[in-house]
């Protein structure tokens, strides 16, 4: 800001939104009413997004499709998020994975199961093409969830150390990160819940204590 506005320094204060505290860890035996209501299975990944061109829901099911049946049914993919603009063009894409259960397409989530269904989730997979913050990486970190996200904008700023990152524009590269957290010894495993790993994750306590 100050390169392109020099006459605004010392005069404004950016500061980042916040995320609730009902995000953090959950134990098995609270987030199990939670995996009855939706019927989610024990294991799967999770993307909460607007079904729209952005959020980049095209390239993460292209990518997903490529994985053997066996992984696509060890963890399938639950789609969070409701119907926006041109979401019809990703029919022909989910419907076959829906056919074949590894596609569990959830729409609309009230914000009070929301929590819960990150802290049940594997990882998030939010392959967006910009944000403006990047919410669901923020909230998956305080879940202390894996994640894999976008290496453009703002998401590896609030992803810090606590994401995988791949190019959006690429689905062998989305591959490659998924691939790569499988591999990885902890990569299933919730990492150490910190909303501190990233400075650009905060409550919205913090955020306001900032004015």
């Amino acid at each position: 800001i100050s390169t392109v506005f020099p006459s605004s320094v010392g005069k404004i204060t950016i500061i980042h939104p916040g995320t609730s505290d009902d995000f953090h860890p959950r134990g098995a035996s609270e987030i199990e009413p939670v995996r009855r209501k939706y019927a989610l299975p024990e294991k799967y990944w999770l993307s909460v997004a607007t079904i729209e061109p952005r959020k980049n829901l095209k390239n993460l099911l292209l990518a997903y499709a490529r994985l053997s049946l066996d992984i696509r049914r060890k963890f399938p993919l639950v789609l969070v998020g409701t119907p926006g603009w041109l979401s019809d063009d990703l029919e022909p894409l989910i419907s076959p994975l829906e056919e074949d259960k590894t596609v569990i397409r959830l729409g609309y989530v009230p914000q009070t199961d929301l929590p819960l269904i990150y802290c049940g989730a594997d990882a998030l997979l939010y392959l967006s093409l910009y944000e403006g913050y990047g919410m669901p990486v923020a909230e998956a970190v305080r879940s202390g969830i894996p994640v894999i996200t976008s290496e453009v904008s703002s998401m590896p700023e609030v992803g810090g150390n606590r994401a995988w990152y791949a190019d959006p524009d690429s689905v062998d590269s989305i591959v490659s990160a998924m691939r790569a957290m499988m591999a990885s010894p902890d990569s299933l495993s919730p990492f150490v819940s910190s909303h501190r790993a990233s400075p650009f994750i905060q409550s919205w306590a913090d955020s306001a204590r900032q004015f």
